[in-house]
């Protein structure tokens, strides 16, 4: 999926103010930024064209004078601003590993493979109104491994920094994302989403501690307080609430991680509808043994708890026990809390916008210098593929004009293979860019690469389109 002219605008937008010490820099990393913009999952040296370009862009990503937090604070910047026109907005956090396929990992860092590469957590702002627009990264803490195992080999870095101290512990980095973000976030009220990583008790007693808002997906069977919970633990405690309501959903299709962990706890499923039960109860979490005793003994907090009944024979029912610090005293109040959570997929989305929209791992650099720097320049691009991805996702029946241009659907329908109406929906004209990548219907919905050639193709015409246009005009 590549993108029209108005969104490489936006995008340039990002970069305009960029501070990099010379001006010329500047003017080299914009004609990068639009390169990549306009062709997100093509190559560096298919994108630049001529050697002279692509040799400037590798001294630019390589230059020492060029760093990752010049470059990541332009789109920070601009991220705070859309987020405060906004006024209400969810941060979801989460971590990925970002493979480095030709560098050395002695020198580039470990990942858990044994290859080499390093990890990023995010902090991705998305508006919470209704269309949930990614609005941008706001936190983006880079850090690798210096050996692959080992009690001593999770010593990490950061931004070319080793981190030291209980609160640079790299389980501490969710605290430090929720802290970096809500600092540049405090004219907004903000709701923080984390999946089953998130579920820390020091997390949460510093979530409490802030009065900081959260829905956070449990991963343990913690243990509740003996005086308001004698013998339970919390998922038990949750089943035995009284269901407050039930809700018809669609599951969506999941295909399973390529980890082991990450694949026994969320298999693969095909797509399904789904009935939910749901409760929800205020609940005293006590501290574990494993902790000192410097954190609280007990916090409060509520817990939303969300079960599938009769799932097909085989399959896992879904099964979700949020914690949170939204109110739960009306079923409207227990609905949003879980739409809230559901929306944390777009941040998964994003690291496959990055990853395959933009090609972002198949770059040729070998060593974390450019790599970081080509991620914060990628990210923006990333952020508006997400958005047209999501826009459909979401609400399929929107008009067309959201994602395309009133020119981009005439030149679908004269060009493209699939008949569209007069007015036709936000759905309509992705599966159409989608036929032009050669995208066949029974193979459902088109992925990252299919609409990447179609977008691409669309392009095209419109460029050929234009130039015709403009001979028409000299010859009149």
């Amino acid at each position: 999926m590549e993108l029209d002219d108005e969104a490489v605008t936006r995008i340039l937008g990002e970069f305009a103010e960029a501070d990099l010490g010379d001006a010329r820099r500047t003017t080299r990393l914009l004609k990068v930024v639009a390169a990549l913009a306009k062709h997100p999952d093509k190559s560096l040296p298919a994108v630049l064209g001529t050697s002279a370009a692509l040799e400037g862009a590798y001294r630019l990503l390589n230059n020492e004078c060029v760093n990752f937090d010049d470059l990541m604070e332009v789109h920070r910047e601009q991220t705070i601003g859309r987020a405060e026109q906004a006024g209400e907005v969810l941060v979801l956090h989460d971590t990925t590993t970002c493979k480095l396929e030709h560098a050395d990992p002695r020198e580039a860092g470990f990942l858990p493979t044994g290859k080499a590469g390093f990890f990023a957590h995010v902090g991705l702002v998305v508006d919470a109104g209704r269309h949930r627009r990614p609005l941008g990264v706001l936190h983006l803490e880079p850090y690798w491994r210096k050996k692959q195992s080992g009690r001593g080999g999770r010593q990490k870095h950061l931004g070319g920094r080793e981190l030291a101290g209980w609160r640079n512990r790299e389980s501490e980095r969710w605290a430090r994302g929720v802290q970096a973000c809500q600092e540049q976030l405090s004219d907004c009220a903000v709701v923080h989403v984390m999946d089953r990583e998130g579920d820390k008790y020091e997390l949460l007693t510093h979530l409490q501690q802030h009065q900081e808002r959260f829905v956070i997906r449990s991963s343990h069977d913690r243990r509740l307080s003996c005086e308001e919970h004698p013998g339970q633990t919390l998922r038990e405690m949750a089943r035995r609430q009284p269901v407050l309501l039930q809700r018809e959903v669609q599951l969506s299709r999941r295909s399973a991680p390529t980890a082991p962990r990450s694949r026994a706890l969320a298999p693969s499923r095909q797509s399904r509808p789904a009935t939910l039960s749901i409760t929800a109860s205020r609940v005293v979490l006590r501290r574990p043994n494993s902790l000192k005793a410097g954190f609280p003994a007990t916090i409060t907090l509520h817990v939303v708890h969300v079960e599938e009944l009769d799932p097909p024979k085989g399959e896992r029912p879904v099964v979700w026990t949020l914690l949170t610090s939204e109110p739960i005293d009306s079923n409207e109040q227990i609905e949003r809390i879980i739409d809230i959570y559901r929306y944390r997929w777009l941040i998964e989305e994003l690291f496959k916008a990055l990853k395959t929209g933009c090609l972002y791992e198949g770059r040729m650099f070998e060593t974390r210098h450019p790599m970081l720097n080509l991620l914060a320049t990628s990210l923006p691009v990333a952020v508006e593929l997400l958005w047209m991805r999501a826009r459909v996702t979401d609400e399929p029946s929107a008009s067309a004009t959201d994602i395309v241009t009133l020119q981009q659907i005439e030149i679908l329908r004269t060009m493209g293979h699939r008949p569209l109406p007069s007015k036709p929906t936000a759905l309509q004209a992705l599966l159409a860019i989608a036929g032009l990548g050669g995208h066949l219907t029974r193979n459902g919905s088109p992925g990252w690469q299919v609409l990447g050639r179609g977008y691409q193709r669309l392009l095209d015409y419109e460029a050929g389109w234009r130039a015709r246009g403009s001979s028409k005009r000299r010859n009149l």
